[in-house]
């Protein structure tokens, strides 16, 4: 039989932290600069595409 291999997912809490708190931080940036474009879905009307 093999063994059960160990994980240590409590070793990368740091880095897990770090990089939702990097992608908070990215996203409400794009948020703030871009603003928010809602698409056909909930804007209404009608969208017709030719080519």
């Amino acid at each position: 039989m093999t063994q059960a291999k160990i994980y240590n997912f409590m070793g990368f809490r740091r880095y897990a932290v770090v990089f939702s708190a990097l992608m908070l931080v990215v996203s409400s940036w794009s948020l703030y600069t871009q603003g928010l474009v809602l698409g056909l879905d909930f804007s209404g009307g009608t969208q017709i595409e030719v080519g």
